[in-house]
């Protein structure tokens, strides 16, 4: 059997060739049939034409009714299409303000940058002329404790060599000895053994080796004599020595300090001009008063090298102080820039957090255009016409249920005959 319904809803094609088949089976060699067949048509037809009528019908009522009910609806949403739009147009302004911000930012922290350079330059600077005015006095203090050590280590060289002086005269006076008692021994055998010619002939020619000994030791002796005679005098060797440490001293003196000094003037070169003139004053001034030790009776040229002294310590006072002064505002200045650094950090998170509470703000109109869409969406299961139309949609379904009832009373009716028809 046809699904009736379901050719009421959609027309469905292969229904309705089922329901023409049973009509059409019914009908054979019926002309009365054809006639209900071309009724049915009709009817099928005027049904699905008042169907039509009626669902258009309840959709412009339904649409006049929105219209009348909720005349606002449209002016909400048009409002809330003009909000969407001006939070889009703030997100845009709010990121732009936001790279140029970022923009700010960066040229701050170039500029903090080469402040913290300066700084550190200025640092260095300082901390060279500071090793460069040190570097002159630990040079005298090095020199000098250099040269007391070298004297010291010379005179330690000097006592030793006494020492072991005197301890080989001490030996070589105990080999004599000791040879001169051989000696004596010697002869005394000679004398008691006179039998013996052999003997007395290897004594006395052991006695001439040990006058050649003797004779070496001597020499050996007066030679040493001689040494330490010339050791018996050890203040005219140690003053010697030591005039002869302090000229090497005193040229290595000559070669330090004026290694010294060149590097302290290479130094020097690399401050400021003012500094480098207070410098050049005051080793100026420090070479005049060494040339002038001489003229120290002379108090009024003292006196004005002393004036020319203090006046360039002052301006070298004065240099330092402006100097310091430099680096403190530069240190004030970095000071600033960091504080301009965090404000613009705490305006950041206040924009970060405006964009975020206007994205949040979008997203609850977002929902709330969504929900009124889907409020006027006929295909919601939640709005009113889809409502209205399964109310019209169950008011068909009976109009095919009365249609089907019809038809099984129209098929009752007219079984019997068709079936004679048949069988004729």
């Amino acid at each position: 059997m046809p699904d009736v319904y379901m050719i009421a809803e959609s027309a469905n094609e292969v229904e309705l060739s089922r329901l023409l088949q049973l009509v059409l089976g019914c009908a054979v060699n019926c002309e009365r049939k054809r006639c209900y067949i071309e009724h049915i048509r009709s009817m099928e037809e005027s049904v699905q034409h008042i169907l039509m009528n009626a669902i258009q019908e309840l959709m412009n009522q339904e649409y006049q009714m929105i219209k009348e009910r909720h005349p606002e609806l449209e002016d909400q949403l048009k409002h809330v299409l003009e909000e969407l739009n001006h939070t889009i147009k703030v997100k845009d302004e709010i990121e732009n303000h936001c790279h140029e911000l970022d923009r700010q930012i960066a040229v701050l922290q170039n500029d903090n940058l080469d402040l913290i350079q300066e700084v550190t330059c200025l640092n260095e600077r300082i901390q060279q002329y500071e090793r460069a005015k040190n570097a002159e006095e630990a040079s005298y203090i090095c020199f000098n404790n250099l040269q007391q050590q070298r004297i010291q280590s010379q005179q330690d060289e000097i006592s030793e060599l006494e020492i072991s002086t005197f301890d080989r005269f001490k030996s070589l006076m105990n080999e004599i000895k000791l040879l001169r008692k051989a000696n004596k021994n010697l002869r005394i055998i000679s004398f008691d053994d006179g039998n013996i010619k052999c003997s007395n002939d290897c004594i006395d020619d052991r006695s001439i080796h040990l006058d050649v000994v003797q004779t070496n030791s001597q020499d050996q002796f007066t030679v040493s004599l001689e040494d330490l005679k010339n050791l018996n005098s050890p203040a005219d060797v140690r003053k010697h020595l030591i005039h002869s440490l302090q000229e090497e001293n005193h040229s290595e003196q000559i070669l330090l300090l004026e290694a010294d000094y060149q590097q302290l003037k290479d130094q020097n070169n690399q401050l400021t001009n003012d500094l480098w003139m207070a410098n050049q004053k005051i080793l100026e001034l420090n070479a005049t008063l060494k040339d002038t030790t001489t003229l120290v009776d002379n108090s009024t040229e003292v006196a004005d090298l002393k004036k020319s002294l203090n006046y360039a310590m002052s301006q070298y006072e004065q240099e330092s102080i402006r100097m310091q002064s430099q680096i403190n505002e530069l240190q004030q200045k970095l000071e600033m820039t960091e504080q301009q650094l965090t404000e613009k950090d705490a305006l950041l998170m206040k924009k970060a957090e405006e964009i975020d509470a206007l994205e949040k703000y979008y997203l609850q109109y977002l929902e709330k255009a969504k929900m009124i869409i889907r409020q006027m969406d006929p295909h919601s299961s939640h709005s009113f016409i889809n409502r209205k139309v399964q109310s019209l949609q169950q008011q068909l379904n009976e109009k095919n249920r009365r249609l089907c009832e019809l038809e099984k009373k129209n098929m009752r009716k007219y079984k019997l005959p068709v079936m004679i028809e048949g069988n004729d």
